[in-house]
């Protein structure tokens, strides 16, 4: 099965707001660095708020 890196990312975008615990961030965050890699470099940058964004949010998970 071919990777659509432009499809996932477009998913991924639209369903931040269902991942709540670490496992589901962690999970979309290993996914996101395979897509990552996929990418043209002149396209890797459209990933690179994904990533922030989950970082933030596993941040957020994790007890101070």
């Amino acid at each position: 099965m071919a990777i659509e890196p432009y499809r996932y990312l477009e998913q991924l975008a639209q369903h931040m707001d269902t991942l709540h615990t670490a496992e589901q961030i962690h999970k979309a965050l290993d996914e996101l660095d395979f897509v990552y890699e996929a990418l043209p470099p002149e396209h890797q940058d459209l990933a690179t708020p994904l990533i922030q964004q989950l970082t933030a949010r596993l941040q957020q998970c994790r007890p101070s």
